[in-house]
């Protein structure tokens, strides 16, 4: 066995440390990466450009850093059926301990909102920067009016108001 030890680190010009070989692995020359680096722009993006803009080349992609309104309802049957006007409803219910039935639904705007955070800003918190379809639901309870950004299915839900 130590002799086919010894035979195979000898293949591969390694020695023992009893054994006085001198010789030393042959380098390998590196190659060349076949990836060439970036081109630089032709022109420099300007100090004009617009925040949420980018610049590719020869195409411009603008990111929208505000909500854009897509529909507005607000007819006396605002949401009825729709899931993420429900679970509006239902958090806000949760939230002041009363009957979903109590709350009014004021306005139903189908939104779509410029972050994962349905733009909403938490101090600390990481927004993906990705447009979200969703709703701005307004409710109200006793003339006063609670405001929730929400997605298309109502899975995400947030309050937009400050809170008292």
């Amino acid at each position: 066995m130590i002799g086919f030890v010894s035979a195979l680190l000898a293949a591969c010009s390694v020695a023992l440390p009893d054994q006085r070989n001198t010789a030393l692995p042959t380098p390998i020359p590196l190659m060349e990466s076949p990836v060439s680096p970036p081109a630089k722009p032709e022109q420099p993006v300007s100090a004009a450009t617009p925040p949420g803009t980018i610049v590719l080349d020869a195409a411009t992609i603008t990111v929208p850093t505000t909500p854009t309104p897509v529909g507005v309802s607000t007819s006396s049957e605002a949401g009825t059926g729709n899931p993420a006007v429900a679970a509006a409803r239902e958090m806000l219910a949760k939230q002041l301990q009363i009957a979903p039935s109590a709350i009014q639904v004021i306005l139903v705007e189908e939104v779509q909102w410029p972050d994962g955070c349905l733009g909403v800003r938490t101090p600390g918190m990481f927004c993906i920067q990705i447009v979200i379809p969703g709703y701005r639901v307004v409710l109200a309870v006793d003339g006063q009016r609670y405001t929730y950004h929400t997605d298309l299915e109502g899975r995400q839900v947030v309050r937009a108001d400050p809170r008292p």
